[in-house]
C-alpha cells in the first residue's frame, strides 16, 4: 500500500535531518541516551510550567532523534540557564547547555518559535548594549527591545520609580576596554 501524499518524505528532508543532526553533534557533545527520564530536571525548572514541553520531555525528543522538533520549541526560548536541571541530574546531562546549543541550532537553521520574537528581540537588544558599551546599562536595553517589539506602554510606570530610586541612569558609561569587548563580539559573528 503506497502512502498518502501527506506521509511522503522528500528526499531531501533525510538531508535535512542528517544536517540538522551534524550540527547539533557540533554544538553539543552530551550523551542523550544516558538521560534515564526521571524527571528530576523538569521538576527543579523554575519555567517548566510556561513551557510548551518541560525539560525532560526536549531530552526525549533529542533521544528519538527528533532534534528539529527540539529546536522548534519554546521551551528552549524560555530556559534562562539558571543551571537547576543540570545540578539535579543524576545522569550528569548539561542540560542548559542542551537548550543554549538547541537555540544556537534553531537561529542558524531559522527555525526559531514564532512565540520566541520577544525573547530574541530582548536577547538581540540585550547584546547589542553590551556591544556597544562593554556592559549593560538598563535604560538603552528598554529603549532598543521596546523599539524592536512595539511594546511602548508595557511597564511604564515602573520605569519612572526606578529612577527616581537610583536603579537606572539616563546616561550610561562605557568601560575603559569597550574596543576589546567589540572585536570580542566581531569575532563571534552574531547577528545583532
Amino acid at each position: 500500500m503506497e502512502p498518502l501524499a501527506s506521509e511522503r518524505t522528500p528526499a531531501h528532508a533525510g538531508d535535512r535531518k542528517a544536517r540538522l543532526r551534524e550540527d547539533f553533534r557540533q554544538l553539543s557533545s552530551e550523551n542523550y541516551a544516558r538521560c534515564t527520564q526521571c524527571g528530576r530536571c523538569t521538576a527543579g525548572c523554575p519555567l517548566a510550567s510556561d513551557m510548551d514541553f518541560p525539560p525532560a520531555r526536549v531530552l526525549r525528543f533529542l533521544q528519538l532523534d527528533q532534534v528539529e522538533r527540539a529546536a522548534r520549541s519554546l521551551a528552549i526560548w524560555f530556559c534562562v540557564s539558571c543551571q537547576v536541571c543540570t545540578t539535579r541530574c543524576p545522569q550528569e546531562v548539561d542540560i542548559a547547555r542542551t537548550m543554549d546549543s538547541l537555540r544556537e541550532l534553531a537561529r542558524r537553521h531559522s527555525l526559531e518559535h514564532p512565540g520566541s520574537g520577544d525573547i530574541l528581540s530582548f536577547h538581540r537588544s540585550l547584546l547589542r548594549v553590551v556591544r556597544r558599551y562593554g556592559r549593560l546599562h538598563e535604560f538603552p536595553l528598554v529603549r532598543s527591545y521596546k523599539l524592536r517589539t512595539g511594546h511602548f506602554f508595557q511597564d511604564l510606570l515602573v520605569a519612572p520609580r526606578l529612577f527616581f530610586r537610583g536603579k537606572i541612569r539616563l546616561r550610561p558609561r562605557k568601560i575603559a576596554g569597550v574596543e576589546a569587548v567589540r572585536r570580542a563580539f566581531a569575532r563571534s559573528g552574531v547577528p545583532l
